[in-house]
């Protein structure tokens, strides 16, 4: 069990810049969805159904953002839309 330790601590790292697992550089937030309403809206349901759980589309100024729903505390954005992975989206209004 040692060796096999060793030999994997030992183990140098490609530097050729390949990528060889298959995960490559993180995509870039999108600036768009921060004044395109339904990219906004897309982008909220498909992080609940990727996080399994609900998440608010909210509007501050005139930018939308998203969040899960249990770290909503600012008074100063206004809930649009609660997306819950179990029963499907809504409109708060």
């Amino acid at each position: 069990m040692a060796l096999a330790c060793a030999v994997i601590a030992s183990a140098k790292p490609h530097t050729d810049g390949a990528i060889k697992s298959g995960i490559g550089p993180l995509q870039r937030w999108s600036p768009q969805m921060q004044h395109d309403l339904s990219l906004a809206q897309k982008y909220a349901w498909n992080l609940a159904r990727t996080l399994m759980t609900p998440i608010v589309l909210f509007k501050s100024d005139d930018e939308y953002g998203v969040l899960p729903a249990d770290e909503v505390e600012d008074t100063e954005i206004v809930i649009l839309f609660e997306y819950d992975p179990y029963a499907g989206g809504h409109s708060v209004h």
